[in-house]
């Protein structure tokens, strides 16, 4: 934005002296101008239908086809049913608020920058975008992160098998950290050994690296077998797993339904060894899976928010 001209002009005051006044704009009209962004025109209506399929997964980090079927599952949602504004301007339609979360959560543009891109005030952006998660964590997060039915159960254990040769292997645990801006309350307990700030993203993988189980909210600094102990997964899991169990690092506590490796004093046996290999090969696609969700969805790098509650919920 270029800025306006200074002119000048000449006043002779009361004592008959002359002086030269700016002739700018005030400091809360300058204010105002300066917030008097311009907005992207028609980048939804115009440019994005343009886009090759590639392009469109490439910004907003799925397919079309999914897109659509994500759209169509939340627009039944409530909170989603359109009303008829009496006064001020027509709603954003529910397409374009996917679109602007959907480019929130796959970029580290800012919140600025994206109600810009999208032709919306920064506030409309920030209450839409809240509003969509809430949904989308409220009423879509269950029905596509779940345990393997009775009938796919036998798929995921053979699977598993013919990757490292480990047996009865429902699913792997792991937790991430989630990197956040220093919060307002308890920042220390965030502060993680790695030197930074963050919360504990908790989950467990199938054999095709799909997500059958999250658990978020713990600060950075705390231990992970305290996190599962205090997550639903631990109380449900002897249910889960029946006569078979899930596989983790050392990290986690041994029992009939979790496995983790032995600890490497350097005098396992060769048994125990292959035991090892053959356990961290097989658990390493819980790391894969964390790798492609933060790849995917970049804001995961780090969430500058302060709102811990609302991180979670994210």
């Amino acid at each position: 934005m270029s800025k306006p001209d200074k002119k000048r002009k000449k006043e002779v005051n009361s004592t008959g002296s002359v002086s030269e006044i700016d002739n700018e704009l005030t400091a809360d009209q300058h204010g105002a101008a300066l917030y008097d962004v311009p907005k992207v025109a028609n980048y939804v209506e115009v440019t994005l239908p343009q886009y090759l399929p590639d392009d469109f997964k490439t910004f907003f980090r799925m397919i079309r086809g999914t897109f659509e079927r994500v759209l169509e599952r939340i627009s039944a949602d409530d909170q989603f049913r359109r009303r008829i504004a009496s006064r001020g301007r027509e709603q954003v339609p529910l397409d374009k608020d996917l679109l602007m979360t959907l480019w929130y959560l796959g970029n580290l543009e800012t919140v600025r920058s994206i109600a810009d891109r999208f032709n919306v005030s920064k506030s409309t952006f920030l209450d839409h975008n809240r509003r969509l998660l809430t949904v989308l964590c409220d009423s879509l997060l269950k029905t596509v992160i779940c345990w393997p039915s009775n009938n796919d159960k036998q798929t995921v254990i053979d699977e598993f098998q013919n990757k490292k040769g480990f047996p009865g292997v429902l699913g792997a645990i792991d937790r991430t950290h989630i990197k956040i801006s220093a919060p307002r309350k308890s920042s220390p307990d965030f502060f993680n050994r790695k030197e930074h700030y963050s919360i504990i993203l908790q989950a467990v993988c199938r054999e095709n690296r799909r997500f059958t189980d999250v658990y978020c909210g713990w600060p950075g600094k705390v231990h992970a077998a305290r996190v599962f102990r205090t997550s639903p997964l631990f109380a449900a899991l002897p249910g889960f797993t029946g006569m078979n169990h899930i596989i983790g690092d050392e990290a986690y506590p041994i029992s009939r339904y979790l496995m983790p490796p032995f600890s490497d004093n350097g005098h396992l046996s060769r048994k125990q060894v292959n035991f090892h290999k053959a356990l961290s090969g097989t658990r390493a696609l819980i790391e894969n899976s964390f790798g492609m969700l933060k790849s995917r969805f970049r804001r995961l790098v780090f969430i500058d928010m302060v709102d811990i509650e609302f991180i979670v919920k994210k």
